[in-house]
């Protein structure tokens, strides 16, 4: 099947994706099942997924122990996250939050992480740290609301993180280990 990417928000109301994902979801239902501790099922459209807010270098990966936000992409489409931005606040608006870079994609079913640290280390990166209780929110390239994820503090640990469980689900926890670009426990 060939995808084709689309710009977040251009085309596609996030409302007509999520009924697209419940239609996929009645007809696979492998695709939408939950971990049973209430995640529901995985959001169609592209959500922050998972966050390092006390990040430690492991060497590979993260060398310099940078922040990240992991997105997931839950739709069957390469997104085209050109216009779309993020900033780390519920009051911020649109016009104040920081644009994604040009050629930011992210593949169907796929994940895509975002660097946030001064030294300019990652791609794409965001030159700020994350703190240890913040929401970062997420606009599409139309200004609409995308997504939101917000931690306190203690839920982001050091050498751990925060997210979905599972990938795009509601229900958030903290995990022991960060999974960057791979499936949430």
């Amino acid at each position: 099947m060939a995808t084709r990417a689309r710009k977040l928000g251009a085309t596609v109301s996030f409302a007509a994706l999520a009924v697209a994902s419940a239609a996929i979801c009645l007809l696979s239902l492998t695709a939408c099942t939950t971990d049973g501790d209430g995640g529901g099922p995985p959001q169609a459209g592209v959500v922050l997924n998972e966050i390092v807010c006390a990040a430690i270098a492991d060497g590979k990966f993260n060398p310099i122990g940078s922040d990240w936000a992991e997105f997931y992409n839950g739709s069957l489409e390469t997104v085209d996250l050109a216009g779309a931005r993020l900033i780390d606040s519920k009051t911020k608006t649109f016009d104040e939050a920081i644009a994604l870079p040009k050629g930011t994609t992210i593949p169907a079913l796929g994940y895509i992480v975002v660097f946030f640290n001064d030294q300019g280390f990652g791609n794409p990166v965001i030159e700020k740290r994350l703190g240890s209780s913040e929401v970062l929110t997420l606009y599409g390239s139309d200004q609409t609301l995308l997504d939101q994820l917000d931690w306190s503090e203690g839920d982001c640990l050091e050498g751990g993180s925060w997210g979905r469980s599972p990938d795009g689900g509601s229900a958030l926890r903290t995990f022991a280990a960060p999974t960057p670009n791979a499936k949430n426990p």
